[in-house]
């Protein structure tokens, strides 16, 4: 396989290089890496109506060539089982795969209510752009959800709102780690990406899936939260990612997108009015708790699982 480097190019002749030299998929480690900052300025641009209103829902539905690109790739649906479900796989929100073996998202997604913690419920991690358009996902992996042991369900504190998921099967190399970034109080009001797999979408019907996303800004810091926003954020976004477009010296002129945090809702009334849903929307804070969640990680033997292969049948069971 021939290597570019995406810096040289702009993100589009980027990718049209790569598969024109026989990859068929942007996903190797250091060039899918940067994101063109021209690309993501021109993303709501390309993909978004015309608003007849201020109140109307801004998302846009990243198109899925887009999403193949690292980090969007690495966005999910999350579902999960129980005897609740009668066994079946319930559509339950959204999360980011973080490292080979591990997807990070909201623990109110694993654990609905704020139910206790319990190393037995199982969840699906389903991700990934397919080479079948009319496919819904490249891969769907069951896992068990980890107790990061920073969440007390006691308390309605949503700053700490965060469980990982360490899956059953290691996913391909080419799914390098996403970095996790902060967000210091003289960066308020810098645009963010805030993705997921909203609620209104039929998930995990054997049909093509679009992730939308949202191109909105930080507003301020809320202590018990995280970062107030004027994001859409709807029911099954949550869990998701909220990414930040970063500098970086080895994408030069292109930039890079970390990981702040997942979406999140309150019933609060709204601070910063933007769009569609007319409530309150805050963004987890990862950069609080990346240092424990990478002394899990990093001390994983993901090397020893099996590799995760694309799925190829229909998937049975959701509702």
């Amino acid at each position: 396989m021939t290597h570019f480097p995406c810096r040289v190019y702009s993100a589009l002749a980027c990718i049209a290089a790569m598969i024109a030299a026989g990859s068929g998929d942007p996903l190797f480690a250091g060039e899918a890496n940067c994101i063109a900052a021209k690309l993501l300025n021109d993303l709501t641009l390309d993909t978004q109506p015309v608003l007849e209103s201020a109140s109307a829902d801004q998302r846009f539905v990243l198109p899925r060539e887009r999403a193949a690109f690292q980090p969007f790739d690495r966005v999910g649906a999350v579902a999960i089982k129980g005897k609740l479900t009668r066994q079946r796989w319930l559509k339950s929100g959204s999360g980011t795969l973080i490292n080979a073996c591990y997807a990070l998202t909201s623990y109110h997604v694993v654990f609905p209510d704020f139910a206790d913690f319990s190393a037995a419920r199982k969840v699906m991690f389903s991700f990934g752009v397919p080479a079948l358009a009319a496919k819904p996902f490249k891969y769907a992996i069951e896992g068990t959800p980890v107790n990061l042991e920073l969440f007390d369900p006691s308390r309605p504190v949503h700053l700490l709102d965060q469980v990982l998921i360490r899956l059953h099967e290691r996913v391909p190399s080419a799914y390098v780690p996403v970095d996790f970034t902060s967000l210091p109080a003289p960066d308020y009001g810098s645009e963010v990406y805030a993705c997921g797999y909203p609620g209104e979408m039929d998930t995990f019907r054997d049909t093509a899936q679009d992730l939308y996303c949202d191109k909105c800004q930080i507003k301020g810091y809320h202590s018990m939260r995280g970062y107030e926003t004027n994001c859409t954020m709807p029911a099954g976004t949550s869990g998701g990612a909220v990414f930040r477009l970063l500098p970086d010296a080895n994408c030069d002129p292109d930039r890079k997108l970390a990981l702040l945090g997942a979406p999140n809702q309150s019933p609060e009334p709204e601070l910063f009015p933007k769009d569609h849903p007319r409530i309150r929307s805050f963004v987890t804070d990862y950069g609080k708790t990346a240092q424990a969640i990478r002394r899990i990680i990093e001390t994983d033997d993901c090397g020893a699982l099996p590799e995760a292969q694309a799925r190829g049948a229909t998937m049975q069971g959701y509702q």
